[in-house]
């Protein structure tokens, strides 16, 4: 049995009879993430969740196999997750480097951010998200390897504890705020098995304030409207949070 797993911005996968995942890039850039994600699975056996392991893969495609559990939806115990990104973020960075993965520059999405997104704000919430932006392009961190798109959807439960981690195309070196930005903001339990001070938490207060603006910019390259107003929509509901703005900005 065959089925459409995700249609989704870098690939589409498919289920293969609950035993494989296969996914196909959909441009050469994701090819190229899937080259270095077939070269980090096999050393992520011994984090203490489920990762799937590489079976084979090709220029443009990538065969792991089947992680079983469903994504989080609201009721789980997301402690073991803390303990997880504990062990990921102690990965030798030197090791991480041999294997292709790449350093992020939080500069980088800043530059874009405000090139593309920004534009599209409004008077007062143009003013916060801008030094939003000027603080999170200034952030200083040891660089780690890091998920980098730690969310619902790539964080499997099974009996009510999360069990494994999915989708590794986006890994990288980069801030451990990355990984901590939708973990806390859903479960703050996960900061009892991982150490989280105050410094660490307001940049990971950030990124979470900032992921919709993935969105927004993925909506204008793709041409698609869709994308844009729901990620408009999701920088306007966050930015409150992370900024002290009025929350009239979020309507």
């Amino acid at each position: 049995m065959v089925r459409v797993a995700l249609d989704g911005w870098d690939s589409r996968a498919l289920i293969v009879a609950r035993r494989w995942v296969l996914r196909v890039a959909r441009n050469e850039e994701v090819a190229r993430a899937f080259a270095v994600e077939a070269r980090l699975l096999p050393e992520l056996d011994s984090l203490p969740l489920e990762t799937p392991r590489r079976i084979a893969g090709g220029r443009r495609w990538l065969l792991t196999s089947y992680v079983e559990g469903d994504p989080y939806a609201g009721r789980a115990d997301l402690r073991p997750l803390g303990e997880f990104l504990r062990a990921l973020h102690a990965f030798p960075i030197e090791r991480a480097r041999a294997l292709g993965a790449q350093l992020h520059d939080p500069r980088d999405d800043a530059e874009l951010f405000r090139r593309r997104v920004l534009p599209l704000l409004d008077g007062d919430e143009r003013s916060l998200a801008a030094s939003l932006l000027d603080e999170h392009a200034s952030a200083t961190f040891d660089p780690r390897l890091t998920h980098a798109d730690l969310g619902p959807a790539h964080v499997l439960v099974r009996r009510g504890r999360v069990s494994g981690l999915i989708d590794w195309t986006d890994a990288r070196l980069g801030d451990p705020a990355i990984d901590l930005a939708w973990a806390l903001s859903a479960a703050p339990e996960v900061a009892e098995t991982y150490p989280v001070d105050d410094e660490l938490r307001r940049r990971a207060l950030v990124y979470h304030a900032l992921g919709p603006w993935h969105e927004v910019e993925h909506g204008l390259r793709r041409g698609e409207r869709r994308w844009v107003e729901s990620g408009l929509a999701g920088v306007r509901a966050r930015l409150p949070g992370a900024t002290g703005g009025p929350d009239t900005m979020a309507g």
